[in-house]
C-alpha cells in the first residue's frame, strides 16, 4: 500500500551514542563555576592594580589561597610545578608594598584537575592585569612586578592553558566524580573571594 509522504510522522532525533559528555570535564568546570568565576573575575578587575592597596589585596588574596592549594594539591602535575615560583614571586611583591599576608582555613585534599584549572587558568587573568599594572607610577607599585610580570614569561608547554583544557575534555564530565570536582571547584573560588576580603580589610601596611 501506498503511503502519501506527508502523514508519515517526522524521523525520531537521532540518539547521542552513550559516552563521554562534549566538552568533558572542562565543560562541566566552566559551565558549573561560571557565576562564581564571573563574580570573583568582577571584583579583581575592580581592583586598581596601579596602586598599592589594590595591587596588595590582589597579591594577599592570591598568596592565601594558593599556599593553601599548595600544601593540598597532589605533588605531581602542573599546579605542583607552577605555585612554588608564583609563591615567591607573590610574597616577594607583597614585602617590596610593606603589605601584610593573609591567611585562611586549611583545604582538605585536593583534585589535581581541579588545581591544575584554577592555577594555570589564573594566569590569563594575570596576563590581563599586568597590563594594566604596567600604567602605575609609584615606585613601590613598579618595583612589585614579579608575579603579574611572570604571566608573559612563556614556560613549559606540558603546563600551558591549550594543554591542560586538552586533558580536561578528554576527562568524563558527567557523573559523581565530576560533580564532586566541580563543587570543589566552586569552593575554591569562593575562599578566592573570602581571602580579598580579609586582604581589602587589611590593607597595605605603609
Amino acid at each position: 500500500m501506498q503511503t502519501d509522504a506527508a502523514s508519515l510522522p517526522p524521523p525520531a532525533a537521532p540518539i547521542r551514542a552513550a559516552g563521554r559528555a562534549p566538552g568533558g570535564l572542562l565543560a562541566a568546570l566552566r559551565e558549573g563555576t561560571r557565576a562564581a568565576h564571573d563574580r570573583l573575575d568582577a571584583r579583581a578587575a575592580a581592583l586598581d592594580v596601579r596602586t598599592r592597596p589594590g595591587l596588595a589585596a590582589l597579591l594577599a588574596m592570591n598568596e592565601a589561597v594558593f599556599a593553601a592549594m599548595a600544601a593540598a594539591a597532589p605533588a605531581d602535575g602542573p599546579a605542583a610545578r607552577m605555585l612554588p615560583p608564583m609563591l615567591e614571586a607573590l610574597r616577594a611583591d607583597l614585602g617590596a608594598l610593606g603589605a601584610p599576608r593573609v591567611r585562611i582555613a586549611p583545604l582538605s585534599a585536593l583534585d589535581g584537575a581541579v588545581a591544575d584549572y584554577l592555577v594555570v587558568g589564573s594566569r590569563l587573568g594575570s596576563r590581563v592585569l599586568h597590563r594594566r599594572w604596567l600604567g602605575a607610577a609609584d615606585p613601590a607599585v613598579k618595583a612589585a612586578g614579579r608575579y603579574l610580570g611572570a604571566s608573559e614569561r612563556a614556560g613549559d608547554p606540558a603546563d600551558g592553558w591549550p594543554a591542560l583544557t586538552a586533558r580536561l575534555a578528554a576527562l568524563e564530565g558527567q557523573g559523581p566524580a565530576a560533580r564532586t570536582r566541580v563543587a570543589q571547584a566552586r569552593g575554591l573560588f569562593a575562599r578566592f573571594e573570602a581571602a580579598l576580603d580579609a586582604a581589602v580589610a587589611a590593607g597595605p601596611s605603609r
